[in-house]
């Protein structure tokens, strides 16, 4: 689930991804526990990676595509399993001294201030889907 539905929905339909035509397709097909952007991505109408790119794009954040990425084992007590999946964070390493996290919702407000928190202040945040 994104954190900003309707704001996601608008940008996908200013990039050109969406119509209105594909909301109302989206919105008669998508089951009731679904939300719109599920429902759209599940349509085939767009992918999550065009939503993740979307995001990132309005965001100002780099988008990363992890196919095939496996974080290397000491970054895994960089950020602890329950902190990864709590903030969908995923710790792609270092760089310059500062750590690189990714994280699926760029519009989570809560994540973007809480990271900081919780894996210090030297850290970048990438966008990639979930």
């Amino acid at each position: 689930m994104y954190s900003n539905e309707d704001y996601l929905i608008q940008l996908l339909t200013e990039a050109g991804l969406v119509t209105e035509q594909d909301l109302s397709h989206a919105k008669g097909t998508k089951k009731p526990n679904e939300t719109m952007v599920e429902g759209l991505i599940k349509s085939g109408i767009v992918s999550e990676e065009d939503v993740a790119r979307t995001m990132s794009v309005s965001s100002g954040m780099e988008f990363v595509d992890l196919a095939g990425f496996a974080p290397a084992p000491e970054l895994k007590a960089v950020v602890p399993e329950e902190v990864a999946r709590r903030y969908k964070a995923v710790p792609l390493g270092y760089e310059h001294g500062r750590l690189k996290v990714a994280i699926t919702d760029p519009n989570n407000f809560e994540t973007l201030d809480a990271l900081p928190h919780v894996l210090g202040p030297d850290i970048d945040i990438s966008c990639t889907t979930p």
